[in-house]
């Protein structure tokens, strides 16, 4: 049920930025991004079970200026370039 589901900005520290990510399952996975080099560690935590997670990292600036054009055909559209400014 997509109604279910939402993403939202966690915490906020000098280093980090935190975003919760919830599925339709109920489980939540934790990004946090380091703001100087985009590394982003991902947490999925499953409450109904109690079982945390570390899911894997990524460059999370790397994948918003390299894959994520490709995939909306080629282009940097209005919208996400500008969400890189903001970031950046």
């Amino acid at each position: 049920n997509p109604s279910m589901m939402y993403v939202e900005m966690g915490e906020e520290t000098e280093t980090e930025y935190q975003v919760v990510f919830r599925s339709y399952t109920g489980a939540l996975v934790y990004f946090y991004v380091e703001k100087s080099s985009g590394t982003t560690r991902m947490v999925e935590y499953v409450p109904a079970l109690d079982i945390k997670e570390e899911a894997g990292v990524i460059d999370i600036y790397d994948y918003l200026e390299n894959v994520a054009p490709r995939i909306v055909a080629g282009k940097t559209t209005a919208k996400l370039q500008k969400s890189l400014e903001k970031i950046r």
